[in-house]
């Protein structure tokens, strides 16, 4: 290109902006690095695509704040998913099915949602949009040509809303998120070695028909001849009826399929996919026409007349079926063999492709995204700001090992979500009448087994959180528990109420002779969302992990002395050090509940208590009188006047039962948090105090005691950048 061309710089150039591109430009520029999206397409695509998204896709879109829309815009919880024969339609028992409704996941969300695609693209790109200038989002852009040195990419493009003038713009990184058939990937990286690869271990490669249908309610004046108006069926009687909740594979040996809402379950939309038989000559495009799609997915829409005591069947009218979407497409498990090159790297379905068996397409996206936008911000800061230069005179910095890392972390994730994938597709797509007969009384068998029983409703989350096998280059200390999935619980920001503000409370005497109620003043949160607030530069969070409010200033005395900032070359910053009380015994809310009994706290009821819980936050309180602590020693009254300064700090937080967040905003429009583990965070890390967290919700290091912490923070430079 001519070097006299005036060009805009950024730090980072997102080629696409579909849920990935956009999730990761509102990360970065939550994280202020300076981002531009370069997306084609003028509009969101209509053209709902993926439907299902698990939790740690929710987790991720509650971080760039959109967790209010996810339940009420967005889309709704899958309850159930079920696997049938479909001998009788929709209405067959399932021979397994796995509960998606409960919260023991890990990550404080139900197991997933159905969701409708262009609605959450348009928030996610809202969210992006919120950070400008820092991101800055271009529709109606072509990426046309890519070029690179040592310490920039170059990118040309066209742009359709300036009447398609050619433009240049230089980073100091390009992310392609413009999927399998991108620019990125095909015009630029497979010139340079990359290639999608086949996954070994999904060898099953199909061409199925997805179909989306919007469903009209009949009611008794459109349809008056309807035979269910005289059984007493109102107009969403029937479309219950005919489409129910539960999301179904339907492992029918002549025709797999797989259906169930998507979206809200207001807007009744559906999505119905079947296999295509190449054996016997069927062909994709024409399987995919009005009417081969009607002969494959009416039958199920057709009710036997005895279901309802009728002689005749009952179908739901056909012209209340509008058809939004009816095209084939090819099942297959591929990722490419490298997903980053010098600058260059590659994200969401432009690295890999997921069979839709187990809903992880976009959610594998999002992962990526999550994982590379911190590393993205690390090498993108400049020296002043703590980046790290790799040779005197040039700006590159030391931007291999932190995607190689993230590439060999992301590989192993993704053998995770094949792994559920493949059974769930194994229990799907089975034709053979033995091997269909050996699954179903296995299955049977195993049910009988309640430990199993359960395993097998928990699917994939029965496997327990994503702990990464070590290799060289990974972001974390294997020796001190890190390359674990951090979970989310909820909590409450502990604070000081004054005694004037309530007669019936919680109350202790300082050494200052005051009567303060020591008490949760805010409203129930998401860890998530305490531990990494405020946004900042700093790679790393530290948690500290209590039992008791009093261990939280001997905490913070520990910490002021190992001066962990000078020792971390300030990726850890003392000033968002995030304390959780890993108890609510003697807490009570700003309104005089006990959180634990859930009946008034009396005055006579003292700060320190004992809990007995059974982890989901159902247990009891054993407290001491005013007259015990009014015969505590002195040096005991100044301990707690001194944790009562400390809460001051708005960073000291304790973790909230699960019939907290029920009672919460938190809580709207989804299930209670039934098997929710108040107490996991602390299981998870292995009981230790100090716990180091990256961006992405992994642990670096979890330590015991403030010696291990000094050492894990010695150590940061050397594993992220390779410095010594």
């Amino acid at each position: 290109m001519d070097m006299d061309v005036e060009m805009e710089t950024t730090d980072v150039i997102i080629c696409g902006c579909g849920p990935t591109g956009a999730l990761l430009s509102a990360l970065l520029g939550r994280k202020s690095t300076k981002n531009t999206v370069l997306e084609r397409e003028m509009e969101v695509v209509t053209d709902p695509r993926g439907i299902a998204l698990d939790e740690d896709g929710i987790r991720l879109l509650q971080e760039v704040d959109l967790y209010d829309k996810v339940y009420s815009e967005i889309g709704e919880p899958i309850s159930h998913v079920w696997f049938t024969s479909g001998k009788d339609g929709l209405k067959t028992k399932p021979f397994m099915h796995m509960d998606m409704s409960t919260t023991e996941g890990g990550s404080g969300h139900v197991g997933g949602i159905c969701h409708r695609q262009p609605v959450m693209e348009k928030y996610l790109r809202q969210s992006a949009v919120a950070c400008a200038p820092t991101s800055e989002l271009r529709l109606g852009c072509t990426i046309t040509q890519i070029e690179e040195d040592e310490d920039h990419v170059r990118v040309k493009y066209t742009d359709d809303s300036l009447g398609g003038v050619e433009k240049w713009i230089k980073g100091k990184f390009l992310v392609g998120a413009d999927g399998k058939t991108g620019f990125t990937r095909k015009m630029y990286l497979e010139k340079r070695g990359v290639v999608l690869e086949s996954l070994p271990g999904y060898e099953y490669q199909e061409t199925w028909v997805a179909v989306n249908y919007h469903m009209d309610l009949p009611t008794p004046e459109t349809h008056p001849d309807f035979p269910l108006w005289k059984l007493g069926y109102t107009p969403q009687g029937v479309y219950d009826a005919f489409f129910p909740v539960h999301f179904r594979f339907i492992g029918n040996p002549d025709r797999p399929s797989v259906c169930g809402t998507f979206g809200l379950r207001k807007e009744r939309l559906w999505r119905f996919e079947y296999v295509v038989d190449k054996a016997k000559g069927e062909d994709p495009v024409e399987m995919a026409t009005y009417d081969k799609m009607a002969a494959v997915i009416f039958p199920y829409l057709t009710h036997p007349g005895k279901t309802y005591g009728l002689e005749s069947p009952v179908q739901y009218p056909v012209d209340c079926i509008h058809v939004l979407r009816s095209r084939p497409f090819s099942f297959s498990a591929r990722s490419c063999n490298k997903w980053s090159v010098g600058r260059v790297v590659l994200c969401g379905d432009a690295a890999h492709v997921m069979p839709p068996f187990g809903g992880q397409g976009i959610a594998s996206g999002f992962r990526d995204a999550s994982g590379i936008a911190w590393r993205l911000v690390l090498a993108c800061r400049p020296p002043a700001q703590g980046g790290l230069v790799s040779k005197p005179g040039s700006t590159s910095t030391y931007h291999e090992r932190l995607f190689s890392g993230w590439c060999l972390e992301r590989k192993q994730q993704l053998d995770i979500s094949i792994a559920s994938t493949v059974a769930n597709g194994e229990l799907t797509t089975a034709r053979n009448p033995i091997k269909v007969f050996v699954r179903d009384w296995i299955l049977w068998f195993m049910q009988l087994i309640p430990s199993l029983r359960r395993k097998l409703e928990l699917g994939p989350r029965s496997e327990g959180m994503v702990r990464y096998k070590y290799v060289d280059g990974m972001a974390f200390l294997p020796d001190l528990f890190g390359g674990r999935q951090l979970p989310q619980v909820y909590c409450r920001a502990v604070g000081i109420i004054s005694s004037s503000s309530s007669s019936s409370s919680s109350s202790t005497t300082s050494s200052r002779g005051e009567t303060d109620r020591v008490g949760a003043v805010g409203e129930v949160e998401f860890t998530d969302d305490v531990i990494f607030r405020p946004e900042s530069l700093s790679s790393l969070r530290l948690l500290v992990l209590v039992d008791a409010l009093s261990d939280v200033a001997k905490a913070r005395d520990e910490l002021s002395q190992l001066n962990i900032e000078h020792l971390s070359n300030n990726e850890v910053k003392m000033s968002e050090v995030c304390y959780l009380v890993m108890s609510s015994a003697g807490c009570s809310d700003s309104t005089g509940v006990d959180v634990k009994a859930g009946t008034k706290s009396s005055a006579a009821q003292g700060v320190n208590g004992n809990v007995h819980s059974n982890g989901n936050g159902n247990g009891a309180i054993v407290t001491e009188s005013t007259d015990q602590n009014k015969t505590k020693k002195k040096e005991e009254e100044e301990e707690e006047d001194m944790v009562l300064t400390t809460m001051q700090n708005k960073r000291v937080y304790r973790i909230a039962t699960g019939d907290e967040f029920a009672a919460c905003r938190l809580c709207r429009n989804r299930p209670p948090p039934t098997g929710y583990d108040m107490l996991r965070v602390r299981a998870e890390v292995g009981g230790r105090k100090y716990v180091l967290v990256r961006p992405d919700r992994f642990t670096f290091a979890a330590c015991r005691s403030g010696a291990e912490l000094a050492g894990a923070c010695g150590r940061i430079a050397g594993v992220l950048f390779g410095t010594p």
